[in-house]
């Protein structure tokens, strides 16, 4: 299945699919999943810094590396396929 969104930054990847976003290093720490229907919420916590905060429905927090220019464009989709899920 092809991702609506992806992006990518020193190694760092980051996709959403419509059921689902993956993110990780490319050497460091392998593709981590998070279902969609598990997201509670989806943070930018400081303007200007190149992460994403992602907290599930059992209170882990994510936090995804995602280029600057991608961050509200990523936050947005997540957010639209939340929205498409319910």
């Amino acid at each position: 299945m092809e991702p609506i969104f992806k992006t990518s930054m020193l190694g760092f990847r980051a996709a959403v699919f419509p059921n689902r976003v993956t993110y990780g290093h490319l050497f460091l720490t392998g593709t981590k999943s998070i279902p969609i229907s598990q997201i509670a919420t989806v943070d930018d916590p400081f303007p200007g810094v190149q992460e994403v905060k992602i907290e599930t429905t059992g209170g882990k927090v994510h936090s995804i590396v995602v280029r600057l220019r991608d961050k509200q464009t990523f936050i947005n989709t997540v957010l639209a396929q939340m929205e498409k899920s319910r």
